[in-house]
């Protein structure tokens, strides 16, 4: 009950998701809900080491080129049932929402999603550690 109450609360104070993804901006922290918290928790934490924090890894992630198609073909976004559209304001919302680090990035975009995801990880803890080779959990 007191997920479903916080999501709801999320839903209703978040106003900076793009709305030109087509997904209302009120809406992102309850896609983030169904999409990515069963593993990464409310809050991002995640389950190190299985499952990464996302509010320690995605500010070393998100500047680099290389951090964001990671981010973009491992399983869980690109199995994800979600479109593009909606994987590409989750991720701008966690960016702008969920991290504490305020991040100067690009924005992801559907077109961006859509082409990663073609390719999924098979082994994503190999490329994680090749990008963040000194990460501790």
């Amino acid at each position: 009950m007191w997920r479903m109450l916080l999501t709801l609360a999320l839903c209703a104070a978040t106003e900076s998701a793009r709305a030109e993804l087509g997904t209302p901006p009120t809406q992102m922290p309850g896609l983030y809900a169904l999409h990515c918290s069963g593993c990464h928790g409310m809050d991002g934490s995640g389950m190190p080491p299985a499952i990464p924090n996302l509010r320690a890894s995605l500010p070393r992630l998100l500047p680099d080129p290389r951090g964001r198609e990671y981010l973009l073909r491992v399983p869980g976004v690109a199995r994800s049932d979600a479109s593009p559209e909606q994987i590409a304001g989750i991720l701008n919302w966690i960016r702008d929402d969920l991290l504490t680090q305020r991040l100067s990035t690009p924005d992801f975009t559907a077109a961006e999603v859509a082409r990663a995801r073609r390719e999924p990880l098979s082994d994503p803890s190999t490329v994680r550690h090749g990008l963040l080779p000194d990460e501790t959990y």
